[in-house]
C-alpha cells in the first residue's frame, strides 16, 4: 500500500496529530500508510560564499570543505540565500540566489560536486534580487520552489518543475503592498505560505499560486518585517519597531491571533530597510535561533502558540568588527553559522553555545553568506 502524501489538503510531512493521535502512532489512514518521518540529520552542508564560489562539506566533519567556482565568467556576485529541495525527477538539488540582473537564481544538478553542474535562471528585467527561496513538499514528484526579493515585479517566483521554469505570482493588486520595499521574510507550514512585508501578512493555501493580504496587528504595528518561520505548529515573526527587533507569534490554528510583543535582547539594532540589515533565523521542534546579519549576539528561544518563553542572549567570539554573521541554518540536531571572512560556526545544543569549527573556508578569505544542509524539511 502506498503512502498518503496529504489529509485534508496538508502535506503529510507538516502533519503533527490526527484527531489528537501524534503522526508517528498512525500506521494507515484511508488504507494508506503513513510516510516514514524525513531524516534529520543531514549527511551534506552546502555554503553559498562571495566572489560566486560554493563550497560543501560532510556533516561527519565540518572542518572538511571543498570549495569551486560555480559561476565562472558571469561576474563575482555575492549570495543571498541557498535551499536544498526537488528537480523534476523528484532527485536532491539546490537553488542559491545572488546578486545578478541576469541571473537572479542559479539552480544545480543533482551532483552539486560538480563545478559544471550549475545553471543560471533570469527572472527578467529590472533588479530581480532575491532574498528569500523555500522549497515544500505539495505531494508531486517535484514539490513548489518560491523565491522572493526585491518587488521590481511586484510578486513571487515560483516553479513547479524542480526549478526548470520560472513565473511571477503577482502581488501588486493586494492592498497595501509596497513595490519599493523588498520581502525578506517567507515560510512555509501547515500547508500555508506565509510573507511579510512591513505590517502586512501574506498568505497563500495554494501551495503559492495566490496570496492574500492581512493586517493583524492592532498595536506596536511592525514596521520592518524581517524574518518569518515555522516550528512546533506555531508561526514566529521577527520584526523591527522603535528601532529593535521585536517577535510575535500565533498558533497555525489562528493567523489573525498574534501575540504581543516579545523584544529578545536589550540590544538596540535597528533593522532598517536594506539587505545589510536582514534578520537570519533557523527553528526546530520549537527552539528559534535568530542573529541580525552582520551581528555577532544570537538570540534563542522556545515557541509554543502565543508564548515564548526561555529568552537568552549568547555572544559570539567573533575576531574582528567586520567579521559577523550571514546566515544561520539548522537539520536539527546540529546548527551552522556561516560568517563573513569564510568562518563556520557550530552548535550541538539547539544554538545554546557556539564554537567556530573552522576559520577562512578554503583558504579564499571570501565571506560564508548562505548556508544550508540536505534535509529537506525541519520543523
Amino acid at each position: 500500500m502506498p503512502d498518503y502524501v496529504k489529509f485534508d489538503g496538508v502535506a503529510a510531512a507538516d502533519i503533527v496529530k490526527i484527531d489528537g493521535i501524534e503522526k508517528a502512532s498512525i500506521a494507515k489512514m484511508c488504507g494508506a500508510t503513513t510516510p516514514a518521518a524525513a531524516a534529520t540529520t543531514a549527511t551534506r552542508w552546502v555554503v553559498a560564499l562571495d566572489d560566486a564560489f560554493l563550497g560543501y562539506a560532510p556533516n561527519s566533519d565540518l572542518t572538511d570543505w571543498t570549495t569551486y567556482d560555480h559561476l565562472t565568467g558571469t561576474g563575482h556576485p555575492q549570495a543571498f540565500d541557498i535551499c536544498a529541495g526537488k528537480n523534476a525527477s523528484g532527485n536532491l538539488i539546490y537553488i542559491c540566489s545572488r546578486d545578478s540582473v541576469s541571473a537572479e537564481l542559479m539552480v544545480s544538478g543533482e551532483d552539486v560536486t560538480s563545478t559544471s553542474s550549475w545553471t543560471t535562471v533570469d527572472l527578467g528585467s529590472g533588479d530581480q534580487d532575491q532574498f528569500r527561496i523555500i522549497w515544500f513538499d505539495d505531494g508531486s514528484t517535484s514539490g513548489v520552489w518560491l523565491a522572493v526579493g526585491r518587488q521590481a515585479s511586484a510578486g513571487v517566483a515560483r516553479s513547479t518543475d524542480g526549478g526548470a521554469t520560472w513565473s511571477n505570482v503577482t502581488l501588486s493588486g493586494l492592498t497595501g503592498h509596497d513595490t519599493t520595499i523588498g520581502i525578506q521574510a517567507m515560510a512555509y507550514g501547515n500547508g500555508v505560505v506565509m510573507l511579510a512585508q512591513d505590517e502586512r501578512i501574506y498568505t497563500s493555501t495554494d501551495n503559492g499560486a495566490s496570496f492574500s493580504v492581512s493586517t493583524p496587528f492592532s498595536s506596536n504595528t511592525p514596521t520592518a518585517a524581517r524574518a518569518l518561520t515555522y516550528t512546533n505548529s506555531s508561526w514566529v515573526l521577527i520584526c523591527g519597531r522603535s528601532g529593535e527587533l521585536r517577535i510575535r507569534t500565533c498558533a497555525d490554528s489562528d493567523l489573525t491571533d498574534w501575540s504581543g510583543e516579545y523584544t529578545p535582547d536589550t540590544l538596540t539594532r535597528n533593522p532598517g530597510n536594506k539587505f545589510d540589515d536582514t534578520v537570519i533565523l533557523a527553528s526546530y521542534q520549537g527552539r528559534v535561533c535568530h542573529i541580525t546579519s552582520k551581528d555577532r549576539y544570537l538570540s534563542y528561544f522556545d515557541v509554543d502558540g502565543k508564548t515564548v518563553s526561555n529568552l537568552s542572549l549568547v555572544t559570539l567570539d567573533m575576531n574582528s568588527a567586520s567579521n559577523r554573521a550571514e546566515d544561520i541554518a539548522t537539520d536539527g540536531q546540529t546548527w551552522v553559522i556561516a560568517a563573513r571572512e569564510g568562518d563556520i560556526w557550530k552548535s550541538v545544543d539547539s544554538g545554546e553555545s557556539w564554537s567556530k569549527v573552522i576559520d577562512d573556508l578554503g583558504g579564499i578569505n571570501d565571506h560564508a553568506m548562505a548556508i544550508c544542509s540536505d534535509v529537506l524539511t525541519v520543523i
